[in-house]
């Protein structure tokens, strides 16, 4: 696939991308889940207070970075070229050459992701070693934590979504650039 090659995009990837995003959502928001009910059934603790307690305490950036953290695997994963890196580590050299990223937008991808995790954990260790005078706003964790938890899921759908779309635009490219070829071998 060329650098012009245009990533065909369809309605099934977009279905499969919802799919992955509502199942890592089931998996993700289980311990609370089942927390919510575990608490309603033993002191009936109201679904407010306990949303509220979630996402004011923190623990919505923890779920935040469980999330978004295991992508950059799945952005190296196939579409990183490691060799450079792979040298560096096993000789004493230095590092000579460059770290690719082939997945669409993949730096962008993983600046954010490590942004996302570097403030999920620096925010929750604070409030977490603070005193109660010393830590962030209950008002203003919980912006916080919405935020990052909602630009977790959305970078998650995003990376879902056009990787469904590269394994099959790739398909499809080969397919393409080899009926082409045949094309151009039987006219000569």
């Amino acid at each position: 696939m060329g650098r012009n090659s245009k990533i065909p995009f369809s309605s099934d990837n977009l279905v499969d991308a919802l799919k992955e995003l509502v199942s890592a959502i089931i998996f993700a928001f289980l311990p609370i889940n089942l927390g919510l009910l575990f608490s309603w059934l033993s002191s009936g603790t109201d679904v407010d207070t306990f949303v509220f307690e979630f996402f004011s305490s923190g623990e919505a950036l923890l779920v935040s970075s469980a999330l978004v953290g295991p992508l950059i695997y799945v952005l190296l994963k196939q579409y990183g070229d490691f060799s450079s890196l792979s040298k560096m580590l096993l000789s004493k050299s230095g590092f000579n050459g460059s770290l690719s990223i082939q997945f669409p937008g993949g730096w962008y991808f993983i600046v954010s992701i490590v942004v996302i995790c570097v403030v999920a954990a620096g925010v929750f260790g604070n409030n977490s070693a603070s005193s109660i005078d010393h830590k962030i706003l209950a008002e203003n964790m919980i912006i916080l934590s919405t935020t990052i938890l909602i630009l977790s899921l959305l970078i998650f759908f995003l990376v879902s979504l056009i990787r469904n779309n590269v394994e099959d635009g790739a398909v499809e490219a080969y397919i393409e650039s080899t009926d082409d070829f045949l094309e151009e071998w039987d006219e000569q």
